[in-house]
């Protein structure tokens, strides 16, 4: 999801490691969030607090789970790509 008007945007600094961090208050009995796992492991694995932190692991295999994920900036083919198909998809609209 793109949201492309944000009052105030956190800033990233390319190089820099970010943690996320998410603070759920249940409302019904029952899952209310998600999130995917990779294969592809990265750096550090994922953690919870719970009176202190504790590492994530898999409840049926008992193997550490990696919730990373990378946000890239489209190459410059991609943005002109788009660009042209919004051109095109403008004129149809006409």
């Amino acid at each position: 999801m793109n949201i492309p008007q944000i009052a105030n945007p956190f800033i990233q600094e390319e190089g820099t490691i970010y943690w996320l961090g998410l603070h759920i208050v249940p409302v019904n009995v029952g899952p209310e969030a998600g999130w995917k796992t990779s294969l592809d492991h990265w750096n550090d694995d994922a953690a919870y607090y719970y009176t202190d932190w504790n590492e994530l692991v898999d409840p049926i295999t008992g193997e550490s789970l990696d919730m990373a994920f990378v946000i890239t900036i489209p190459e410059p083919a991609t943005l002109l790509l788009l660009a042209v198909a919004a051109l095109a998809w403008r004129r149809t609209r006409r």
